[in-house]
């Protein structure tokens, strides 16, 4: 495995991590099921890098979750995490359950939580396992408010991540 690879994986993957790791709360609404439900369905975000182009698709369930980034110029998919969606009146919880990597160009790999891989992988990453912010819905876009820094304070700029409905 090449070493450069494997380190703009590594780094990609904590990407990843910091915008899936979401504890969020939910935006008030009169409807207590709209509410609670508005947050279910597939969404996608597109952000330049370095690199070209990062998709992000983010697909909710009431009681899972999955994100998966690809990377321009062929959008080859780099990184995956997936695992169990709770939500308890307007907080949702995140726990990853496996993640995947590119190893190669022609090699991805997926790790199990419970596994030294999934721990290395889920170390990287500042919150381990999730962290808290908050979400709001509205016109088929999803606003997902989290602090990756952990200074208690949501930055616009790196900290707030808009998805479209697809």
């Amino acid at each position: 495995l090449n070493l450069n690879v494997m380190k703009f994986n590594l780094k990609l993957s904590a990407l990843l991590l910091i915008i899936s790791f979401v504890g969020i709360t939910s935006c008030r609404k009169d409807d207590d099921e709209e509410m609670s439900n508005s947050y279910i369905g597939s969404w996608t975000q597109s952000k330049p890098n370095d690199l070209g182009t990062v998709r992000s698709d983010l697909t909710l369930t009431e009681k899972t979750f999955n994100l998966a980034q690809y990377q321009s110029p062929f959008m080859t998919k780099f990184l995956e995490a997936s695992g169990n969606l709770t939500v308890v009146g307007n907080e949702m919880n995140l726990d990853i359950t496996k993640i995947g990597t590119l190893e190669s160009l022609t090699s991805f790999k997926y790790y199990e939580k419970g596994t030294d891989e999934y721990d290395n992988l889920i170390s990287m990453s500042p919150f381990g396992a999730g962290c808290e912010g908050t979400f709001s819905v509205e016109n088929n876009k999803l606003t997902v408010k989290l602090d990756t820094n952990i200074d208690g304070i949501i930055n616009e700029l790196d900290e707030e991540f808009v998805f479209d409905r697809k």
